[in-house]
């Protein structure tokens, strides 16, 4: 079975039907899951203005690690364009070490465990096929050059 095609998900009309009612968690110290956490709505992030929005499959995963750091160097040029840099995670699990490492501002981190967000775009889990993949195991090489840190632990095909 080889990786599934990503499909574009629509117009941002179309992406904003898709979302509405989509919670997440809000990041807050300590790091670690809250009896009654605090949430939003994923289209609050775009009502004042223009989000990219990154997906972290696992917090601890060097892959995430790297390429978050990648996107992080951008926030400078997209804030003097009022665009806002939100990363929303799919487990607790390295959270406190993924921001204690400085992957990512804490105030623009999001936990969302029950994978909605996901399913609302159209994402589905990963394989162990995708892991075979060039690209991904270019990226790893990178990662391990970099020295990002990280680990295998929780769901790797999410």
């Amino acid at each position: 079975m080889g990786q599934k095609a990503l499909t574009p998900v629509g117009t941002a009309t179309n992406v904003t039907e898709r979302l509405t009612g989509v919670m997440v968690d809000v990041v807050q110290h300590p790091y670690t899951k809250q009896e009654n956490p605090i949430q939003i709505e994923v289209t609050e992030f775009f009502k004042e203005q223009t989000v990219v929005l990154h997906l972290l499959r696992r917090f601890g995963c060097p892959l995430c690690r790297s390429a978050a750091a990648d996107i992080e160097e951008l926030r400078p040029i997209l804030a003097k364009h009022n665009i806002r840099l939100v990363g929303v995670g799919l487990a607790y699990l390295d959270l406190d070490n993924f921001v204690e490492g400085k992957f990512w501002k804490e105030e623009d981190l999001f936990v969302d465990e029950k994978k909605i967000l996901y399913k609302a775009l159209g994402l589905g889990q990963g394989s162990l096929t995708m892991l075979l993949n060039k690209e991904v195991r270019e990226a790893n090489a990178e990662a391990k050059k970099r020295n990002v840190g990280g680990n295998l632990k929780g769901d790797g095909m999410q």
